[in-house]
């Protein structure tokens, strides 16, 4: 849903900016070739695979993985912070 018409229900890319964009947020930059994939997992989480909030707050899984060469590549972006 959007502030401005709220029967239309945004998705990826376009519900990441439209929620950084209302808290008053830069967008936070993601490689082209990745763009298309992403999704909203849950509240103020989207990437282009299955990830929780939680993990990426807590780093430590995510870091290791892309450390050991277990995942492709992705985007991941969330925010546990405070948001207006």
């Amino acid at each position: 849903m959007t502030e401005n018409d709220p029967g239309v229900r945004l998705e990826g890319l376009a519900a990441m900016t439209a929620a950084f964009g209302s808290a008053g947020g830069p967008v936070p930059p993601l490689p082209a070739t990745l763009q298309s994939g992403l999704r909203e997992l849950e509240a103020w989480c989207w990437s282009t695979r299955s990830i929780s909030g939680m993990a990426m707050y807590l780093f430590r899984e995510p870091a290791r993985k892309v450390c050991m060469g277990l995942v492709p590549d992705y985007v991941a972006v969330s925010n546990a912070g405070p948001r207006k």
